[in-house]
């Protein structure tokens, strides 16, 4: 297919500290889906114990140009189940 999906956008943020052994659940949640670009957070926790939560952006592009690309109709489809 040509595309990738970089990352333009991170942010962490950390409420709690994780240890090895812990059973960490993650969460993936979907924000915004715009033209050629999603919005997605994943939360951590441990328990009922939040532990800390990535949110990031990124965009769809095609690798011959280097320029965002639309979702293709069947992508954008099954993200749009997602969004919260």
């Amino acid at each position: 297919l040509g595309l990738g999906m970089p990352t333009v956008d991170l942010r962490a943020e950390f409420w709690g500290m994780s240890r090895l052994g812990d059973a960490l659940r993650y969460e993936l949640e979907v924000g915004r889906l715009g033209r050629s670009s999603v919005d997605l957070t994943i939360a951590v926790s441990c328990g009922e114990e939040r532990r800390f939560a990535v949110s990031y952006a990124q965009v769809l592009v095609r690798f011959a140009t280097g320029r965002a690309e639309p979702w293709p109709d069947l992508w954008r489809s099954r993200i749009e189940e997602r969004i919260a």
